[in-house]
């Protein structure tokens, strides 16, 4: 890790396309500001670190088995089947629909 100290008004460049610029120091808070291409995410630490977190406790969710999924997606199916002959019936009969 290379450290450096810098004024207000200075700055720091890395490569050929990002320049860090020191804009104001306050106590114990640095304003940076940042250029850099499109194409380059800059976040802050604590920010991707929540999103890493989340996307940890997204990934490890408890997710059904395949048998309880296949089993509620049969009784949705069953219903549906159900329903589309009572509605047949009915059509047949006159009665109409509840």
């Amino acid at each position: 890790m290379l450290i450096l100290s810098r004024k207000v008004d200075q700055g720091i460049t890395i490569g050929d396309e990002i320049e860090i610029s020191i804009t104001k120091i306050e106590g114990d808070s640095v304003k940076i500001g940042i250029s850099a291409p499109r194409s380059i995410s800059i976040l802050r630490r604590e920010i991707l670190e929540e999103m890493q977190s989340s996307n940890l406790a997204a990934a490890v969710t408890n997710v059904p088995k395949q048998s309880t999924l296949k089993s509620t997606l049969a009784a949705g199916s069953a219903k549906q089947l159900i329903a589309q002959m009572r509605a047949k019936k009915a059509a047949k009969e006159g009665v109409p629909e509840k």
